[in-house]
Order: structure tokens, then C-alpha cells, then sequence
């Protein structure tokens, strides 16, 4: 009796030995492959995207909070019939509004968020995608800007969204790009200030040649996947994506996890690739988007389901506006 109960001691120190062992080459192991977080404001290169360490950075160093002050913008007024008559003027594109107004019809009010993510936000007014959403009909989201200096322009507007200084990998890890920062531009000898020209290089060496102008310079920029963004702020869902980069823009949407974020509508540029608009279609086809729309720049991709209406754009631009005129909840 005593045999057999010195035998089960026994076999219980050995269990809890092994154990305990197992647990600390476990742990060991465990610290040797995971990347300890950078020290300070140290980029955190080569992190998957969702990465606590790289979500904990942008956080803390790469994102600006929703301005509650007054809109600072240059080249209007602040009164709503103003900003109407004066659209044209600011540059806002007739097919990035017709985008929202499709939104706002055909996603079902129990899904629609009234977000949006603009992935290159210039200086957050010129030829802005989004300022009309978020200031005439309540929208929110987040703006993301690789250049610092026109990230820095548009902080001083106030925009009521969530900024971001970064731009969007064509990873699925966070890294560091060479980006083209322009202030102008030379179209036939001459110079246009254009503040959403800036791109990445995608390994082209020196600056192009049309770009060989007054304030024009390569910087290094840093770079995260799509994802890592939306996680920062807990918005995996968003009524539209506006996605305008001066080229890689389908190298980007490659890197998102659409069984993990939910996104209506996508705006995306195709005019910078000869040939992207059908690879565009056949990627978005692949993930149960169709063509919606198309200009000779941009193209709007829909899910499917949202199609089994057709629109009614027979009315001219300016009496869609107009109409939001008298029900539009304007922000200051």
C-alpha cells in the first residue's frame, strides 16, 4: 500500500517537472520569435497588420482625433448655399458626390454606417472625395495622407474625421517607401500647383522628369496595410472607400482582409495603369463587386446586392445638391 501510494507521489513530481518545463521552453521560445515593441517614436517595420505593437504606434504617434473646432477651409464660405454654388470651384469632383448619393439610396439604413476611408487625402479640401459627406451630410471615417506636409495643411482644417500620417502598404507588413512629395508640376513648360500628385516610386530610382520642378523631393515615408488603420480606430466597416494613390492602387486592395473588414462601395482610381480598369474588375468580381460607374479616372465598384435598383441620376448635379440643401445636417 505504502509501494503504490509512494509510486503515485512520485509520478505527480515528475508530471509537475515536465510541466513546468515545457511551460518555460514554451515562454522561451515564444519571446524568441515574437519582435519585442520599438523604443519611443522608432519605426515598427516589418510587423503584420494586426500587429499590437504597429496598431499601439499608430495610435500614439500616426493618428489625429476628430476636430471639435470650426471648419478652417480656404476656398469657401461657411454657409451651405456658398459651398453649393462654389463646388465646382473647390474642385470637388461630380463623380466622387454621385458616390455618396448612391450610398446614401441604396445601402439599407440598417446597415449603413456613414463612414468613409479616403487612402490618399491630399491636404483634406483640394479635390477632396470626402469634405462634402462628412460636412453636409454627417459622415465620418478616417483620412489617410503619406506626405507630412500636406497632412499637416489639413489638420489645420479640422476636418471631423480621423487623420492619419501614414501611407497604405502594398504589403501585408508594415514598411518604409520612398514617396515623391510634390508641390508642382510642369505640363508643357508650365508649372500647376497640384497638392495630390505626390506618389510612391515603387522602386523607380531619382525624380521623374515631369516632376523635376520647384519643391519637389523624395522622402521616406512609412507604410501599413489597410487594415491596421481600421483597427486603430475600431472601424472594419465603412460605407465607402475612396482609394487614390497615384498608381498602386490595386497592389493595395490585395492586401485586404475581406472576411475581416466590410466595406459597400469602392471609388478607385484607374487612369494612372494603362490596363487597370479591367484588372480592377476582375479582382472586385472575385470579392461580389460589379462595375457600378466609370469615368475616364475613377471607377465605382458596388456589391451586388445593393444593385437590384437602378438609380435615378436623370437630375442634373446641382439639383441633387439642392435637394440636400434643405435636409443636410451641416457641421460647422
Amino acid at each position: 500500500m505504502r509501494l503504490r501510494t509512494l509510486k503515485k507521489r512520485n509520478f505527480r513530481y515528475v508530471f509537475i517537472v515536465t510541466s513546468l518545463t515545457l511551460l518555460f521552453l514554451f515562454i522561451r521560445n515564444y519571446h524568441n520569435n515574437v519582435k519585442p515593441c520599438p523604443n519611443s517614436t522608432e519605426w515598427p517595420l516589418d510587423r503584420d497588420m494586426d500587429d499590437m505593437c504597429l496598431i499601439n504606434y499608430i495610435r500614439k504617434y500616426r493618428m489625429e482625433l476628430p476636430s471639435q473646432l470650426p471648419y478652417n477651409m480656404s476656398s469657401e464660405s461657411m454657409n451651405r448655399a456658398s459651398t453649393i454654388m462654389s463646388s465646382q470651384l473647390m474642385g470637388m469632383d461630380h463623380f466622387w458626390t454621385d458616390a455618396v448619393f448612391f450610398a446614401e439610396k441604396m445601402i439599407p439604413e440598417e446597415k449603413r454606417t456613414k463612414r468613409f476611408f479616403e487612402c490618399g487625402a491630399s491636404n483634406g479640401e483640394f479635390m477632396s472625395q470626402t469634405y462634402f459627406a462628412e460636412r453636409f451630410l454627417g459622415w465620418t471615417g478616417m483620412l489617410v495622407e503619406a506626405d507630412m506636409y500636406y497632412f499637416n495643411i489639413m489638420k489645420e482644417k479640422h476636418r471631423k474625421a480621423y487623420q492619419f500620417s501614414l501611407c497604405a502598404s502594398t504589403s501585408t507588413k508594415s514598411n518604409k517607401a520612398t514617396f515623391l512629395h510634390v508641390e508642382k508640376w510642369r505640363n508643357n513648360g508650365t508649372e500647376h500647383y497640384t497638392p495630390g500628385d505626390g506618389r510612391i516610386l515603387n522602386g523607380k530610382k531619382g525624380i521623374p522628369e515631369e516632376f523635376r520642378t520647384h519643391g519637389t523631393k523624395l522622402i521616406d515615408v512609412f507604410c501599413v496595410p489597410v487594415y491596421s488603420i481600421m483597427t486603430a480606430v475600431n472601424m472594419p466597416s465603412v460605407d465607402i472607400f475612396f482609394l487614390d494613390v497615384e498608381g498602386p492602387e490595386l497592389e493595395i486592395l490585395k492586401t485586404m482582409p475581406f472576411d475581416k473588414i466590410d466595406v459597400s462601395i469602392f471609388v478607385v482610381e484607374h487612369n494612372s495603369v494603362p490596363g487597370k480598369l479591367e484588372r480592377l474588375e476582375n479582382f472586385f468580381h472575385e470579392k461580389g463587386y460589379v462595375l457600378q460607374e466609370s469615368s475616364i479616372i475613377d471607377s465605382l465598384f458596388a456589391r451586388k446586392e445593393y444593385l437590384k435598383e437602378s438609380r435615378d441620376f436623370s437630375k442634373s448635379f446641382y439639383d441633387r445638391l439642392h435637394e440636400w440643401f434643405f435636409i443636410a445636417p451641416v457641421r460647422d
